[in-house]
């Protein structure tokens, strides 16, 4: 007996035998004997054409397979010839593969009415949603058929006819980019063509070239996973004589980005294909993939948290520009460059390199054509948006935020939209803004579920404890941030590391767990120094003041704070050098210091018309009339 939960496997079952009454009759017999879970779980398109029907039946009702023999020859020769060809495509299908796969020697216009005959006999189905039509053949009678090819004489030469279209249609979009759902809905042929390629070894070369070619769309309709499992396939089956080719660099290549992406950092195989493309780079003497690959490893350090080394490749990357007069290539370089300088406590550097790639797009507009350009186009305005905020514009770095993550989100690109979030919306959680932050949590998990992007999920886990501390939750949200380092760990992303940790010895101290939050504190410390990522300093040091602060120890607080301003003052971080004089004044005034606010006139003389969370603090320790906290400047996620 059936019941309502079994509701959804029914459905399953039903699409799965493409809605054919008879076939879903025999399915029917099977669950009494086997039960529905059985018959979904193990269903095979194949095997369903034996399955027996009544006994008393018509013969050509008794299985499935009798009735598709009775339909099939029924059909002319000509069409059945088709028919059967047309098993070699997978999933949806455009005419242009059918008619060049299929009908190779027959006239178009003949091929096109045999085409028609068998859609209008329910033989082939019709996909009208696309921009051009689509053909399918229903799954059980693409099985059919599918026998009916691999006994005949053909076989070899359709596969192979399947395999050669499929490798001449995606050598079309050379640097170009087509239509993502173009390359969803052939992908299942693209990978049958690969397939096809490695089970035989004298197409192995053919194999990889394909592999080569698809592997940077797949990159750029974020297709992560299958671009990861079809350059490691290729690379598995490369043969001694393509070792060290450009062939090899560019797989590496799309192996290690995918992998970086995907979060599988930890065990080093993104980084080990990074350094081996660019080896390769630098042997085949390479200087345009060089700089890719540079740029592509850099950032791969960032997100194993190693910015001290990354500056090191971003400046052997802008080493390789002298005497180059190449637009993209110093967009590319300046955009990074203000990245690492930036991630160093270099706010006033960064700055520089970011402007630069401002005016090149501005003299220059083709650097932003391609996907990559606009990539580096926003994480620059991402960079900048940040340095508004450290600087003391506050409204600026809000309306610069909002534009930037919209700019990502309508280009359609899920890294380059988590990144944007990440790093723009960075900018929210500077201002502590509760709604914001939470709006780019719920973005990130979105995206990064849609995309299997789990590193970018666990990124949203983080601001969503950083909210419940907000909200003054601190346990909660200290649990909810230590699950989400500890997936990130496994992951080899470790860009939020510091981050993380400071908010947990802050809510640690809440929680009045005094050794534990000076402990945390310790390790936040350690992986700021050891990993380089200084701007982080002071927002660390200002926490852990008031961790000391809230354990009675007032001079270690004062110490804390005081480095805190001087190292903000020496980053050109107004905002963290504003932050700790708050913290530091309110401890003074504490302890009974009366002119303590005086140390806080020149910060907010210098930000008269701006508005934040710690200006309204300022302000209010000033005895100034209450600014409006609110920011003017919406969001659009």
């Amino acid at each position: 007996m059936l019941s309502d939960h079994d509701a959804p496997l029914v459905a399953r079952l039903c699409r799965d035998l493409d809605g054919i009454a008879l076939a879903i009759e025999l399915a029917a017999s099977r669950i009494d004997a086997l039960g529905l879970h059985a018959v979904t779980q193990h269903f095979d398109a194949g095997a369903s054409l034996s399955w027996p029907g009544r006994r008393t039946a018509n013969a050509r009702h008794q299985t499935l397979r009798a009735t598709l023999d009775w339909s099939f020859n029924l059909l002319p020769d000509a069409e059945r010839l088709l028919l059967r060809r047309l098993s070699v495509l997978t999933g949806t299908f455009s005419l242009e593969a059918a008619i060049a796969i299929c009908c190779p020697d027959q006239d178009q216009f003949a091929a096109m009415e045999l085409l028609a005959n068998l859609v209008s006999k329910s033989l082939v189905a019709v996909h009208a949603g696309g921009a051009t039509l689509r053909y399918r053949m229903l799954d059980t009678t693409r099985s059919y058929c599918r026998n009916l090819l691999q006994v005949s004489d053909e076989l070899a030469a359709v596969t192979q006819r399947h395999a050669e279209f499929f490798q001449r249609w995606i050598g079309r979009f050379d640097g170009q980019s087509p239509d993502a759902d173009l390359i969803e809905q052939d992908l299942p042929n693209l990978r049958a063509a690969l397939d096809w390629y490695l089970l035989d070894r004298r197409h192995v070369g053919r194999a990889l070239e394909l592999a080569a070619q698809t592997c940077p769309l797949l990159l750029q309709h974020s297709q992560l996973v299958e671009c990861s499992r079809w350059a490691q396939a290729a690379l598995q089956h490369l043969p001694p004589a393509l070792a060290g080719s450009q062939l090899e660099m560019r797989l590496q290549r799309a192996l290690g980005q995918s992998l970086m992406f995907l979060g599988s950092g930890r065990n080093g195989r993104a980084s080990a294909a990074y350094r081996r493309s660019i080896a390769l780079a630098e042997q085949l003497d390479d200087l345009p993939e060089l700089l890719q690959l540079l740029s592509g490893y850099l950032v791969l350090l960032h997100r194993e948290g190693a910015y001290t080394e990354a500056l090191a490749i971003g400046h052997q990357a802008q080493s390789l520009l002298q005497g180059r007069d190449d637009p993209q290539a110093r967009f590319m370089v300046d955009a990074l460059m203000g990245v690492c300088l930036h991630l160093t406590g270099q706010v006033e550097a960064a700055r520089q390199h970011w402007e630069n790639c401002f005016s090149y797009a501005a003299s220059a507009p083709q650097v932003l054509d391609s996907r990559v350009g606009f990539e580096y186009h926003i994480r620059a305005l991402c960079g900048l948006s940040r340095t508004l905020w450290l600087t003391g514009h506050p409204a600026q770095a809000y309306a610069l935020a909002a534009e930037t993550i919209l700019k990502a989100k309508h280009y359609g690109h899920a890294v380059t939209y988590c990144l944007a979030l990440i790093w723009a919306g960075s900018v929210y959680s500077y201002a502590e803004d509760v709604e914001r932050i939470a709006a780019v949590a719920d973005e990130l998990e979105r995206v990064g579920k849609q995309h299997s992007l789990e590193p970018y999920r666990n990124s949203a886990d983080i601001l969503y404890g950083q909210v419940l501390l907000l909200q003054g939750q601190p346990a909660a949200g200290g649990e909810r941030i230590r699950d989400a380092v500890e997936s990130l760990h496994d992951y080899g992303y470790e860009m939020l590391t510091s981050m993380a940790l400071t908010l947990m010895a802050k809510g640690l101290s809440d929680l009045a767990l005094h050794a534990a939050s000076l402990s945390m504190c310790e390790q936040a410390e350690a992986t700021i120094r050891r990993g380089g990522d200084l701007l982080r300093l002071p927002e660390f040091l200002t926490t852990r003041g008031g961790c000391q602060a809230n354990m009675g120890r007032h001079a270690d607080a004062e110490q804390s704070f005081l480095a805190a301003i001087a190292l903000a003052q020496q980053q050109g971080a107004w905002s963290e050098q504003l932050r700790a004089s708050v913290a530091l004044v309110q401890l003074r005034q504490a302890h009974g210091a009366v002119d303590a606010a005086a140390l806080l006139l020149p910060l907010v003389d210098a930000a008269r018309h701006e508005h934040s969370p710690d200006l309204a603090r300022a302000r209010a320790l000033l005895g100034h009339p209450a600014g409006d906290a609110a920011h003017a400047v919406p969001v659009a996620l």
